[in-house]
């Protein structure tokens, strides 16, 4: 069953407008909403502390320790792949990663 076609506008196609004059009082369709004032949320900043440097080491550690290949590297060194994931691995007192971090740090 075809539809008739009819005088009423298309909801999808849209309305013909007029150009509006530069003198015109026209209301631009979207206004800026007020936001909170980011000083509020905005968390406060300060100096690098010897607490943040050793977060930021840590990290900058684990991205590249989960980037590495293990094996390529571990053959380069002379090493076992053991033997190098010991010496990143987090939580071990004594190993390359954490005698980075208290480096940093000042510890």
């Amino acid at each position: 069953m075809k539809r008739e076609p009819d005088d009423t506008p298309s909801v999808l196609s849209p309305a013909p407008s007029s150009p509006a004059s530069p003198t015109s009082d026209a209301v631009p369709a979207t206004k800026k909403r007020k936001t909170a004032s980011k000083s509020a949320t905005k968390p406060p900043s300060g100096e690098l502390t010897p607490e943040k440097k050793a977060l930021l080491m840590d990290a900058i550690i684990s991205a590249g320790y989960k980037a590495l290949d293990m094996t390529k590297m571990a053959t380069e060194l002379g090493l076992n792949a053991k033997q190098l994931q010991n010496a990143f691995g987090p939580n071990r007192k004594g190993n390359l990663r954490h005698k980075a971090v208290v480096a940093v740090s000042g510890k």
